[in-house]
């Protein structure tokens, strides 16, 4: 029973360190600086919608990947 708290609370602490991790490198960017109006060159496109949500689906794919190892070892470590 000991050993099961451990690994939950590492399991728990991982998943704090990747999620804080994650969260400061997808910090906003800061804005280019403006230019002078009627500046030359064409106007900058925004970026495409999906790049708002890839770091959702990122952080995802690492609970749900961390998840499965963390359910793998257990069932190797308890067999039925």
């Amino acid at each position: 029973m000991l050993l099961m708290k451990k690994n939950i609370y590492r399991y728990v602490a991982n998943l704090l360190c990747l999620l804080s991790t994650t969260m400061t490198l997808a910090q906003v960017p800061p804005s280019p600086p403006s230019g002078p109006p009627g500046g030359g060159g064409p106007p900058v496109l925004p970026g495409l919608p999906i790049d708002d949500y890839i770091i959702a689906v990122f952080v995802f794919a690492l609970i749900f990947g961390s998840y499965m190892i963390y359910r793998y070892n257990q069932k190797q470590k308890n067999p039925v």
